[in-house]
């Protein structure tokens, strides 16, 4: 019988499948750590303010590691690529592409939940919440004037119903 419940190590192993995220973290809070308290000299500010900005750094990085993790529903049908500012989805039943440069609104659906890319040509694109490579999607779209990351990640959690527009 271990220490910890298997649950929580299905999670820490489900958050941690991408080692390069964790191994960036891990670098930045240590060197944030190893500053802040006295590197070069104890109390020293210029020690103090450079660990400091580690540790923050780290803590936007672990808030930007968090909301992808969340996002990484994989199972779903479909791939989702973004390249040069284009959003293509290639999946079973149809696909398509959107430039980010056209896209008017992004929504969800619910059950079974799908993002829904509407462009200013009449044509959508749906894009299952579980289909591979949907955190390349909360990237892109993350840069976008208008759009709700917390928004976007409550109807995903919350497994809304109907039109969600974020």
């Amino acid at each position: 019988m271990g220490f910890v419940r298997p649950e929580i190590v299905e999670a820490l192993r489900a958050r941690l499948s991408h080692p390069v995220e964790a191994a960036i973290l891990v670098v930045l809070f240590g060197l944030g750590l190893w500053m802040s308290l006295g590197a070069l000299s104890p109390f020293s500010p210029v020690s103090l303010a450079v660990g400091l900005g580690f540790l923050g750094a780290g803590l936007v990085s672990a808030r930007a590691f968090g909301l992808r993790a969340r996002l990484r529903r994989t199972g779903g049908p479909g791939v989702v690529q973004v390249d040069e500012g284009r959003i293509a989805y290639f999946g079973p039943d149809g696909g398509g592409f959107v430039a980010l440069t056209h896209l008017m609104a992004v929504d969800l659906i619910g059950s079974p939940q799908r993002w829904v890319l509407r462009n200013g040509e009449g044509e959508d694109v749906v894009i299952p919440a579980g289909a591979d490579g949907v955190a390349a999607l909360f990237d892109a779209l993350s840069g976008l004037p208008g759009f709700s990351p917390q928004g976007a990640l409550s109807a995903l959690d919350e497994g809304q119903r109907g039109l969600v527009r974020v």
